[in-house]
């Protein structure tokens, strides 16, 4: 009896045994291959992190290819359903890199994963430790055999050793994960605060540089100080596109980019963009053509401050990097699409160069003696906007033949425009001269100021013609040759000439414009409403429905809070030509007292501010006028303009926003808004046309 109790102890004892080890052996491998996993899987979530700040599609399809093998490994397993979402969620990543949704997506899935292969790993060692308590009881009740228990346990310490390692590795590799994308966020978002604060710093000097120019161009000058203030202006507004360059940079790292989709004027947003850049390309010897086709649609669809931002950086790299010949500037349309492209004769690029082109901070001559300056970020920012408002850029370039780049907005609207749009071109100006002769040289810009002329129906002839007898307008180039004629005649000269003015006058030209000839300025000429020399450094009249108030009338009162004593002197300028009163403070706490004390029409309080800043003092004011019933208008002064800044503006109290550096129209135009009266003239500029 006690042979066979032995025997069946023995055969007991030895299939516990076998079970056990088996049952250990599946434990660990399943552990362990889960451990694999998840190493594997946290070096995808740095790269899908790489991928996302890079914007990088190829970046994104390997880590959905990593993911699905990871998921091909784990098979049969519940964590790997996980994968496979992920992955197709990478999949989807590669067509929207940048894509906020999608990435928060992905890393929930990998978030969950862990967490479910941890529950596992749990579960499974709990049930392993179970067994072995199991066999410790069976090992303690066969005294005869302790030899063999003892040794049991051991092998048990080691394994549960062995099983303390491996939770010991996964804890590491969820903490590292953890780490890595705090410490990542937090440096974009620093990253993101360092450059809207630089932003704000550069654009209070600049404007009170702006302001300036603006305030001494509607005082009395003669055309050559016009123009030359005028150029600066041009340049002190490119440098104004650099810092919302870097600004804007910011915001699509941050996702936090936004703009209005709506329609444009086409031909106005692409004379003021060369305008901008054309006393830069001259002062190169370089020719600066506009050629806008006569069919193109008098407005599109998109963002016409953002089409302009576009076209001034594609216009900016075009004239840096081209040394001789000419950047020209088209507008045509295609087929549901404005095509509006910029060309230059520069070095040209080859084919590997051109994906680099887009990349940001990214130049194609990197080397320590490159000739050419520059972020890097222009070209980056016109594609990320571009293809905000539904476009593309494309580029073509053969090394040493020039680069052309070509903006292609689509028809259909977007957003919250959805919808085609009229394809008119802009009706024809009422005609005051009928026969126009282009005494100018041959080439592309004087074919399309005489195709455009032609469409207005005008009868046009050019060099090649010579003149004709009887009464007609002449558009003469500006040249030492030049001789005086008895027939009036507008000379056109380019930005760069610096005695124009004195040399058309000298030479009895009635009219002076500059290359590129705006369209609005060839549209004054031919119906006879242009300023003539004369009369061109003359004030302007006083715009309709902004009549000077009567003398007897009470001129708005008006606190200014400001602690930049440039910028309070631009601004109080500015009201005194508006005719307005104004009051001066540095801080936000003076502007609480001064605001109590008396009664104003209305504040512009700046928002970062020594002590007491914009925000925190204008929520105190309304606390103030809360009892009393009367509410001040109050309008922000700042260089961020973001639609989550101003919606903070707007819910701490402000009434409205004026974005810096502003000028006294935008100024005018925000105080008659809200309902003051203001006394302006309208700024003169070198062909602004009469008032009939």
């Amino acid at each position: 009896m006690r042979f066979f109790l032995g025997v069946s102890l023995v055969l007991a004892f030895a299939l516990w045994w076998l079970h056990l080890m088996q049952a250990q052996s599946q434990a660990s491998g399943q552990i362990e291959r889960n451990v694999r996993a998840l190493a594997r899987v946290h070096q995808v979530v740095a790269d899908a992190r790489r991928a996302y700040g890079e914007s990088n599609p190829q970046l994104w399809r390997t880590c959905a290819v990593a993911l699905r093998s990871i998921a091909r490994d784990l098979e049969g397993v519940r964590p790997a359903t996980l994968l496979v979402r992920a992955g197709n969620t990478a999949d989807n990543l590669t067509a929207a890199p940048r894509d906020d949704a999608l990435n928060k997506g992905l890393h929930r899935d990998l978030d969950d994963f862990v967490l479910m292969v941890r529950r596992e790993n749990a579960i499974a060692a709990d049930d392993l430790n179970g067994l072995w308590r199991s066999l410790r009881g069976l090992a303690l009740m066969s005294l005869a055999f302790a030899g063999a228990t003892l040794a049991l346990l051991i092998l048990v310490n080691r394994r549960q050793s062995a099983l303390r390692a491996l939770y010991g590795k996964l804890e590491l590799a969820v903490a590292e994960s953890a780490s890595a994308r705090g410490a990542a966020e937090h440096a974009n978002a620093t990253k993101t605060r360092f450059l809207a604060n630089l932003s704000h710093e550069l654009r209070t000097p600049l404007t009170s540089v702006i302001g300036m120019i603006d305030l001494a161009l509607t005082s009395h000058l003669d055309l050559t100080q016009r123009q030359q203030l005028e150029t600066a202006d041009r340049s002190a507004r490119s440098l104004l596109l650099l810092i919302n360059d870097i600004l804007d940079f910011s915001r699509l790292e941050a996702g936090r980019l936004r703009f209005e989709i709506s329609q444009f004027a086409v031909r106005p947003t692409v004379d003021e963009a060369v305008g901008g850049m054309a006393a830069a390309a001259q002062a190169k010897g370089l020719d600066v053509r506009v050629q806008i086709s006569p069919d193109v649609a008098a407005n599109w669809r998109g963002n016409g401050q953002r089409v302009r931002q576009v076209l001034t950086n594609l216009l900016s790299n075009a004239i840096k990097f081209t040394d001789r010949g000419a950047v020209t500037v088209r507008a045509q349309m295609g087929r549901d699409l404005l095509l509006l492209s910029v060309v230059d004769t520069g070095p040209g690029m080859s084919t590997e160069d051109v994906p680099r082109l887009f990349e940001p901070f990214t130049q194609l001559d990197d080397s320590m003696t490159r000739r050419q300056g520059g972020a890097g970020l222009g070209l980056s920012i016109c594609r990320e906007l571009v293809e905000y408002m539904g476009g593309t850029i494309e580029v073509e370039s053969t090394q040493g033949q020039g680069t052309t780049l070509t903006v292609r907005l689509p028809a259909i609207g977007i957003g919250d425009n959805p919808g085609q749009i009229d394809r008119a071109p802009p009706p024809p100006p009422p005609l005051g001269w009928r026969r126009v002769w282009l005494d100018l040289p041959a080439g592309e810009c004087t074919e399309c100021v005489a195709a455009t002329l032609r469409s207005w129906g005008v009868e046009v002839r050019t060099q090649a013609d010579g003149p004709v007898r009887g009464e007609e307008l002449a558009l003469r180039q500006l040249r030492p040759d030049l001789v005086a004629t008895d027939r009036p005649w507008a000379a056109v000269a380019t930005l760069s000439h610096g005695d124009a003015a004195v040399r058309a006058r000298e030479l009895g030209a009635n009219w002076l414009l500059f290359r590129p000839i705006r369209d609005d300025d060839l549209r004054a000429l031919v119906a006879g409403i242009a300023a003539e020399i004369g009369r061109a450094d003359a004030y302007a009249p006083v715009l309709p429905g902004e009549e000077t108030p009567p003398t007897h009338a009470r001129a708005p009162q008006v606190l200014v809070v400001e602690d930049d004593p440039v910028a309070a002197a631009v601004i109080t300028a500015m009201l005194r030509k508006l005719g307005c009163a104004s009051d001066l403070v540095g801080d936000g706490a003076a502007a609480v007292v001064a605001s109590a004390a008396r009664s104003y029409d209305l504040v512009l309080m700046d928002c970062q501010l020594p002590e007491m800043d914009g925000i925190s003092a204008t929520r105190t004011i309304r606390d103030q006028e809360a009892d009393s019933g009367r509410r001040v208008p109050v309008v922000a002064l700042s260089a961020s303009g973001s639609p989550s800044d101003l919606a903070e503006l707007m819910a701490s109290g402000f009434d409205d926003y004026l974005e810096k550096p502003t000028t006294i129209d935008q100024l005018a135009a925000m105080m008659v808004k809200r309902g003051l009266k203001v006394s302006r003239r309208r700024r003169q500029t070198t062909t602004t046309p009469q008032a009939v």
